[in-house]
């Protein structure tokens, strides 16, 4: 996209406490065994301690919102204190779907006034491995177009199959992108595409960038590579852990 989004912040040069961060941490994790996976240690650390972290560090970040399930609020608001998150404004209830829950982690997040920022993050829980590269490279895109979200483009043949698994065809991966989080938005338009999505009945769309494509708008996508992988099976695990591993050898190696 060329055209930069006609906003005050979009010439915006350095990180400045404009966005509120939903955190999605209310799925059951039925992939990985039913495990909850949020606080399911990788390198003996709650998985959500390292999404906690990192916005924890970040300029862009005002506050936070997770939304969880009634029964895992108090060991968040644990993990929070325990990594030093002091942004964290409060645990939501989830939903029966993410999208409910993500709607009512907004909720949360702006039920007064001053708490509003001019931009929200949606992220998931499952996704410990965001770096504040990552963050700054989606929240700056958002600040200048209004829409943006990390992703990465997809590198791999893709073929269309049937119901029997059959190939019945081939996909151009040229334009094919792979969706990840943070998918960061202007709060007005985000606002505006879930008045519009519950209107619609389309509330439970694949992610946010749907929902706000769904409204009329455009996200840009930022490459954010592969490491930022979503926790979705077990074997992911271990491909987390030894992300992490190498990214702490080579922190000491600079240090």
């Amino acid at each position: 996209m060329s055209v930069i989004w006609n906003n005050k912040y979009a010439l915006l040069r350095k990180p400045e406490p404009l966005f509120t961060v939903l955190v999605a941490a209310a799925g059951s994790g039925k992939r990985m065994g039913n495990v909850y996976k949020p606080l399911y240690k990788i390198e003996e650390k709650e998985m959500i301690a390292y999404s906690l972290e990192v916005f924890q560090k970040s300029g862009f970040v005002k506050q936070i919102v997770v939304s969880a399930p009634n029964d895992k609020k108090e060991e968040i608001y644990d993990v929070a204190k325990k990594c030093g998150c002091t942004k964290l404004k409060c645990v939501s209830d989830g939903g029966e779907t993410r999208a409910e829950s993500v709607l009512g982690a907004f909720r949360a997040a702006f039920d007064k006034k001053e708490d509003i920022t001019p931009f929200v993050a949606i992220h998931d829980a499952a996704r410990p491995l965001v770096t504040e590269n990552i963050i700054n490279d989606v929240f700056f895109a958002c600040t200048k177009y209004g829409a943006s979200v990390a992703a990465t483009k997809v590198r791999d043949a893709i073929k269309k199959t049937g119901k029997d698994n059959v190939v019945s065809g081939e996909l151009d991966r040229n334009g094919l992108w792979q969706m990840q989080t943070p998918q960061a938005f202007d709060t007005d338009i985000y606002h505006t595409a879930l008045v519009r999505a519950k209107q619609s009945g389309n509330i439970d769309a694949v992610d946010d960038a749907s929902l706000v494509i769904a409204a009329g708008f455009k996200v840009v996508c930022v490459e954010s590579g592969f490491a930022n992988i979503k926790v979705t099976y077990k074997e992911d695990v271990e491909i987390a852990g030894a992300i992490i591993r190498n990214r702490a050898e080579k922190k000491e190696k600079s240090e």
